[in-house]
């Protein structure tokens, strides 16, 4: 990989860090459920089941300005942060980055693939990522190797 592409990489990991940072920081933090009429359970104040004030789903809609028309949605030919934000909440990735350590992590995937898990051939040409069990589709159908292939 060039320079280039490897200090590409590194922009797109950091906006999309950045860009899931700040919707953490927008998350309701009344973890009481209180004044939210958020359901929670016994003892604990830590939310369980659907908020009682839920919306109908015609009513739930996000609306979010991003600026422009995205020029594609293709997560290898982004180039912009209005982009990059509106493919980074659409695709789910096999792995994610630790902001700590720069080390994968297992995202959708069961784990990272390596020689010692047998995710990696001996010659080291072919890599082998064995998917989380259970994911599911947003109309609960199964998610699959060849939804991830590109």
């Amino acid at each position: 990989m060039s320079f280039l592409k490897h200090w590409r990489f590194l922009l797109l990991t950091l906006v999309a860090i950045g860009a899931l940072g700040a919707f953490a920081a927008c998350g309701d933090n009344n973890e009481g459920g209180g004044a939210s009429g958020g359901a929670t359970s016994s003892g604990g104040g830590v939310p369980s089941g659907q908020p009682t004030d839920l919306a109908p789903d015609s009513e739930q809609v996000l609306r979010w300005n991003i600026e422009a028309e995205p020029n594609s949605l293709d997560p290898a030919a982004i180039a912009y942060t209005y982009e990059i934000s509106v493919v980074h909440n659409t695709y789910l990735t096999l792995f994610d980055q630790d902001p700590k350590t720069g080390q994968l992590t297992p995202f959708a995937a069961a784990e990272v693939p390596t020689q010692e898990n047998g995710g990696i051939s001996s010659d080291g040409l072919t890599i082998t990522v064995k998917l989380k069990p259970g994911l599911k589709w947003s109309d609960g159908s199964a998610l699959t190797a060849s939804d991830f292939a590109y």
